[in-house]
Parts: structure tokens; sequence; C-alpha cells
């Protein structure tokens, strides 16, 4: 798998690996968009020069009603990088938004920094409709060929939305990557969101498999709540389509991600 495809892979599996349905959480971030939080935390440093467009939908465990879905468009311009992306989440009776600007700056060969701007918005028919801006930073540092480490702020600036000032998760995250084999990879990631004085950190564990350049497996785990997840992403020249499947231990349902990644040259 090429460095492109490896970036993008971590989009859908990532996305299934979601802690719950707290308001606003950053569902479908890429590791174009994101790439150093929770969501996505697995993408390579070295990003790829290509133009790009990503889609992923979902119905969340299998109920219509829980659709999930986002686009991102990948702009690269020498060593900064611009993503304009959007992500849905709900129906007609609760619809959640969030369109988001990401700047990444390669301070120097091994250190990269994310600043991302998004624009919460929630619509309620019956109720009415609210919006927020917030303020998300990511970092990611290549400690040698094989490791590497990075670590996230999502919401710094403690945004609320609503009459109710809703909180809009404040998470910090951690990570650890590292490379034991040439077609192995593995990712620890620990998350804590300080918005809420009762919650638990959460630790969730990703390997990927990749036997040949078109194809790769992964697999994934979370432990609050207990999820699993397994995958594939088939890779076929400027298109790379990700089919991942997630099981909910504690309501015993599975959610399927479907993700297509198109790159071109100018």
């Amino acid at each position: 798998m090429n460095k492109t495809h490896f970036l993008r892979y971590n989009l859908v599996w990532l996305a299934s690996l979601q802690i719950g349905f707290a308001a606003f959480e950053l569902h479908m971030t890429t590791p174009i968009m994101y790439n150093i939080n929770f969501s996505n935390f697995f993408g390579n440093t070295v990003l790829s020069k290509e133009y790009s467009f990503v889609y992923t939908y979902s119905n969340l465990y299998g109920l219509p009603s829980l659709k999930l879905s986002s686009w991102d468009l990948y702009l690269p311009f020498s060593n900064i990088h611009t993503c304009f992306s959007h992500q849905s989440f709900g129906n007609k009776r609760y619809q959640e938004t969030i369109s988001s600007v990401s700047i990444n700056i390669a301070l120097n060969p091994r250190l990269r920094m994310w600043g991302n701007i998004h624009l919460f918005a929630l619509s309620i028919p019956s109720y009415g409709n609210a919006q927020t801006m917030g303020l998300s930073l990511r970092m990611r540092f290549q400690a040698t060929r094989s490791v590497w480490w990075g670590a996230a702020f999502q919401n710094v600036g403690g945004s609320t939305i609503g009459k109710s000032n809703d909180i809009i998760p404040q998470n910090i995250s951690v990570v650890l990557g590292f490379v034991p084999l040439e077609y192995v990879s593995t990712a620890i990631v620990w998350l804590q969101d300080i918005s809420l004085s009762d919650c638990s950190g959460i630790a969730a564990v990703k390997t990927t498999f990749t036997p040949s350049k078109r194809i790769s497996i992964t697999t994934g785990y979370i432990n609050i709540p207990v999820q699993i997840n397994v995958g594939a992403q088939l890779s076929l020249s400027k298109l790379s389509i990700s089919y991942i499947i997630n099981y909910h231990v504690e309501i015993e349902r599975l959610s399927s991600f479907i993700g297509l990644d198109l790159g071109w040259d100018f």
C-alpha cells in the first residue's frame, strides 16, 4: 500500500470506532482533515501531494434513522495542506452538521501541526436551529522511521450550542504508533473528554496488515464501550474502496462503513 492509500484507509476504520452519540462527536473525520485525534490518529506524517475527494457513509448499527456521512476535499500546496470538510448525522427530526476548514503545516521533516476551524449546526424542526464555532489543534511527530506519536485537543475554547448551552465534546487524545514489521503497523490511542467530570479515559488499538500494494486488512478494539472492528481496502490506481464492520458488544449490533477515495494530479 502506498503512503496515499495508507493515509486514507484509516478514514473508515476509525470512524467506526466511536465512543457513542454525544452531540457533535467528529464521527467522520479523515486523516486528510484532522489526522491527529481519536477518529483518525493513524495517517502518515508525509502527506500525499495528490488532490483528492473522499466520501464516507454508514447507517449506524443498521438503523436507517442513524445516517452518518461525510465528504472531504483535500488540496495540497507545497508544505501547506488545506482541506474542506462536511459531516452530517441524524435524520429529518434531528440533524447535526459540522463544516470544517483545516490547515496542515510541516514545521520540519518530522513535525506537522494542524489547525481546524469548525462550524457546528444543530437542527430540530420542532425546537429550532442553533450554530456555534469551534477550534481543534493537532500535532504529529515522527520519532524514528518506525515510531511516531501525536496529540490533539478538540474544541479548544469549550464551545457550547443552543439556548441550553449543550456541551460540545472537549477531547484530549494522545497516540503512539509503530511499525514492527514491513507490512504491519500498530497504533494505540488514549482519549479523555474533559468536558465531562465523570467520563473515564478511553483506549483503542488498531493493527493493519498490508499483504500487497492493492490490499490491506485491519482490526481494531476499543474498551469503552467495548467494540471490535474488522475491515479491508482495495486500491485501484487513483481510486480506493474501504469497507469496515464494527460490532458493539453492549448493544449487540453491527455497523458497516463504506468509503470512496478518488485522487488526481494537476
